[in-house]
This record gives C-alpha cells, sequence and structure tokens, in this order.
C-alpha cells in the first residue's frame, strides 16, 4: 500500500523541514490555496510581508504535518505568491515548493536556477511550463544557468512498478533539448543515450519497444 500522503507537496515540506541537511535551506510551500514553512521562516516571511502591505494582519498557524507551520490571513493568493517570491529572491529561501496551480497565479522567479519536476503532467504545454519556470532569463544575473531534475523510482518491488519511467519518457516525447554533443533532439534519449528505446531496460521487460520515444 501507499501512504495517501506520498508525493505531496505537504509531506515533502514536512520532509524538508524534519532533515538537518535540508532545514537550513528554509524550505517554503506556496501553492494557489496555502503559504508554509518551518517556525522560524514563517516569522520572517510574515515580518517581511507586513513591511511591503502593512494592512496585512498574518497569522502563523500550526498545519497538521509536525513542525510545519501555516501562514493564514483573509489575503489573496494573488497578494502571497508575489510577496513570498520576493522573499525567495531577496534570499531569505532557498527552496519553494509549488504546485501546478501556482502556474495558473502567473508565477514569475526570474532568480530560480534550479527546478525539480515531482509533477505528474506529461503534456507537451504542460513540460514546457513548468520547466519553463527555472530558464527564465535574469536580468540582475546574464550568466545565469539553469539546471532541470525530474525524479524517477525504478524497482521491481514499487507498488507502482514502471510507472514513473514511463511517464518520464512520456514527458521528454515533446520536449526539445541540447544533447551533450550540442544537438537539438526530443526524446528520453537525449537525457542519455543509455534511456534510449534501443537499449535494453532490464527492469521494463525483456523486449526492448520498437517504437521511439
Amino acid at each position: 500500500m501507499i501512504d495517501t500522503e506520498a508525493g505531496s507537496a505537504w509531506l515533502l515540506l514536512a520532509t524538508l523541514i524534519a532533515n538537518e541537511r535540508t532545514r537550513s535551506l528554509r524550505p517554503l510551500m506556496i501553492t494557489g490555496s496555502t503559504v508554509a514553512g518551518g517556525a522560524s521562516t514563517i516569522e520572517e516571511l510574515a515580518a517581511f510581508a507586513a513591511d511591503l502591505e502593512p494592512a496585512l494582519e498574518l497569522r502563523p498557524e500550526p498545519a497538521p504535518e509536525s513542525g510545519v507551520i501555516e501562514l493564514a490571513d483573509n489575503w489573496s493568493s494573488r497578494q502571497w505568491v508575489r510577496l513570498t517570491t520576493r522573499f525567495f529572491e531577496a534570499g531569505k529561501a532557498s527552496v519553494l515548493i509549488c504546485t501546478r496551480a501556482l502556474l495558473g497565479e502567473g508565477w514569475d522567479a526570474r532568480s530560480a536556477n534550479v527546478l525539480v519536476d515531482l509533477t505528474t503532467a506529461t503534456t507537451p504545454t504542460a513540460v514546457v511550463q513548468t520547466r519553463g519556470r527555472a530558464l527564465r532569463l535574469d536580468p540582475q544575473r546574464p550568466d545565469k544557468v539553469a539546471h532541470n531534475w525530474s525524479v524517477v523510482c525504478v524497482t521491481e518491488d514499487h507498488p507502482g512498478g514502471a510507472a514513473d519511467w514511463n511517464r518520464f519518457v512520456r514527458k521528454h516525447r515533446g520536449y526539445l533539448a541540447v544533447t551533450d554533443s550540442g544537438e537539438i533532439a526530443v526524446g528520453v534519449g537525449r537525457v542519455d543515450p543509455g534511456f534510449s528505446p534501443y537499449h535494453r531496460r532490464p527492469w521494463l521487460s525483456s523486449t526492448p519497444p520498437t517504437q521511439p520515444c
């Protein structure tokens, strides 16, 4: 059985806060309905937001997840997305955990230089919109370089089997990018030649697929 919280933004936030190696990154979660983080980070964010918009009366409240504090008030998602992004770009938080709902709020953090894609979206439009968030040009850093990562779990004992891998393949079917040799290519083989459908992958089947990714 898979835990109901598996893969959730809340669980990811709680895990980062609980881990000594990642707690110092001051992770924040922003979605279309919530802002949450560790106690000290949320306290600093509340003060930061109040300085910019004195009319806000933000209340830190414990969230169901251990060690997580939610920032509550009558502020709109448009307000908290803008203010939290400014907080992030000011260097006061190094990790933002965002859901796809954030794309609908017009989220744009030009200083973001690493994106870890944990979404299940595989359509070309969704993939380009998501991964493109780290590819924004930053006027303050004209030499900025961005990294996009996909997380894939493949094991015979995993309840989802090869679901992560199959999703990873679908994500790259409509995604053009540069290969190690400098060519523009599409498909999962662009990430690594060993991922090509013409290379045998024993965790999937004994027979490699006949169609390119």
